[in-house]
Parts: structure tokens; sequence; C-alpha cells
């Protein structure tokens, strides 16, 4: 008869950032109080460990402790993914923008915008150019920037597809661009004060 070991299971079912140890599948109650014993009350607070450091805690094997550390770092691995994704998305989306304002500002009638629509142009290609490169914002505000920034293309499509822009237009496209840029501005600070 073989002899069979018990191992964490494999699921694929995640777990919050910061969850307490007992939410890993596959921890017993000793395991779970041997690693309570040492400090250690969340997922990441395991996160921070090596491997040597997880298997020096009683009851817990260095083939027990890399189950451990696998399964806590998919999920952060996971979460990252999801803001890489998200900030891609933001980015693509920025893009669009540059392309529209450009298009934009190629037009013939672009001599004859109003001032505070050229200045609304040029502010919102210099926030796209500075803030859409280098994703820096969680995967929940990139999601919204995102959204904005698909807004403020749809907004630029409309603009440049209907040919001659009113000057009552002009001035609500301003203020619509500036709303949006500053909304997305806002996401991008409060992520970067977290």
């Amino acid at each position: 008869m073989a002899h069979t070991t018990k191992t964490a299971p494999k699921t694929t079912l995640p777990i919050p950032t910061d969850a307490p140890i007992d939410t890993i599948p596959g921890l017993g109650p000793i395991r779970i109080r041997a690693l309570r014993k040492a400090g250690l009350q969340s997922t990441s607070e395991l996160r921070s460990l090596s491997l040597a450091e997880l298997s020096a805690v009683p009851g817990i094997t260095e083939q027990f402790a890399s189950k451990i550390m696998d399964y806590v770092s998919a999920y952060a691995a996971s979460e990252s993914k999801t803001t890489d994704m998200a900030c891609e998305r933001f980015a693509n989306a920025g893009r669009d923008v540059d392309a529209l304002i450009n298009n934009l500002l190629r037009f013939e009638q672009a001599g004859d915008y109003s001032a505070k629509f050229a200045r609304q142009l040029g502010k919102m290609a210099v926030f796209t150019e500075r803030n859409t490169s280098v994703c820096s914002i969680d995967n929940e505000r990139a999601e919204k920037a995102a959204e904005q920034m698909r807004d403020v293309a749809r907004l630029l499509t409309e603009a440049s597809t209907g040919g001659h822009i009113t000057q009552k237009r002009q001035d609500k496209l301003a203020e619509e661009l500036q709303t949006k840029r500053k909304k997305m501005r806002l996401l991008i600070e409060k992520s970067g004060k977290q």
C-alpha cells in the first residue's frame, strides 16, 4: 500500500491581500496555532517571509512552507496582473485620446478654436503624456481612470466626426475635458497618497 501525505489542496479561490492565515486551505488548527505563536497573523505577513523563515516555524516543513508561499504568492501575482491589465486599458485609452487630439489640431478649423477649447486640448495632451506611460495606481482607480479616459475619447470622436464645431460646442467640450481631466488627476493623486 502506497504511503500518501497530506498537502495543501490546490485551489483557485482568491484570498484577500491581507486575509487571516486561517483562510489558507490545508492549514489545520495545529499549524495555524504554530504560525500565530510565531507572531504571524495574516497572508501579507507570510508573503514577507523567506521560505527558510517560514519553514523555521515549528510544525511547518520546508515542503509545506513552499506550498503556503506558492498559494499566498499566486494571489498577489493575480492581483498584480489585474492591475496591469487596468493600467494597460488606461494607457490604450490615453493613446486614443492623443491621436484624436492630433486629428482635431490638424483640422482646417483648428485656427478658429476658442482659446478655452484649445487650452483644454493642450492640457489633456500633456496629462495623457505624463500619466499613461507609467501607471502607478491600484486596480480600482486604474479602471475608473480608464473609464474617464474612454469618455474623453468618445467626446473627441464625436467632435472630430461632426465637421465644423460651433463656438457653443467648443465651450461645452472644454468644460467636459476639464472635468474629466480633474477626475482622473484626483484618482491618480489619491492612489499616490496611500
